[in-house]
């Protein structure tokens, strides 16, 4: 069997910097709409908390989903469901921008949660088993905590605070090309070795 990923080795920083990019979209395509939700309010005539369930309902379909995701990959490989997470995440966040009714938008952001689930369930995974021991705490540092705790829902509130609604929306943009790209780097990351790729 072939050996881990350590650090220095040839591949070894494009995963780790796949699976930062690809954090940072996951946790910024389920808060970005933090901002919105005062003219989620306005716009469909609702009060606080059912506006707040922009954001609750893909945390929670996310959540309910990480154990599905990891089936998905036992069956079509863990690289095409991460790519995918993160595609259909971000085409349903640009359907969500063109959502009609309140129904539609809040099915889409449950569609946003149920797609980003993949990334996370198979992430775990594939770094606990491609990433040799001393440089796994580094990896999952990266992927989840820093931009979990340190930069979830900031830049959307930095956006609103200095251009409106027209800064949340560019920043929306952005987060679309950047889980773009993540989805790119993902797919060219070293096929596992230890997991069926």
């Amino acid at each position: 069997m072939s050996a881990k990923l350590r650090r220095g080795d040839p591949g070894f920083a494009r995963v780790v910097a796949a699976f930062f990019i690809g954090g940072f979209a996951i946790f910024e395509l389920l808060y970005c709409v933090q901002p919105l939700l005062p003219e989620f309010a306005r716009a469909f005539a609702l009060g606080p908390a059912t506006a707040s369930l922009a954001v609750s309902v893909s945390t929670v379909v996310m959540a309910a989903s990480l154990f599905f995701a990891g089936a998905a990959a036992e069956r079509f490989g863990c690289k095409p469901v991460m790519v995918a997470s993160l595609i259909v995440s971000a085409l349903a966040t640009l359907a969500a921008g063109l959502a009609p009714n309140w129904p539609a938008l809040l099915a889409l952001r449950g569609l946003i949660g149920l797609s980003l689930a993949g990334l996370p369930a198979v992430a775990m995974a594939y770094l606990a088993e491609e990433i040799d021991a001393p440089a796994l705490g580094l990896s999952l540092y990266l992927f989840f905590y820093y931009v979990g705790s340190s930069l979830n829902g900031w830049l959307g509130g930095l956006a609103y605070h200095h251009a409106g609604w027209d800064g949340v929306a560019a920043l929306i943009c952005a987060l679309l090309g950047l889980a773009l790209l993540a989805a790119l780097k993902l797919a060219r990351v070293p096929p596992p070795r230890h997991l069926r790729s």
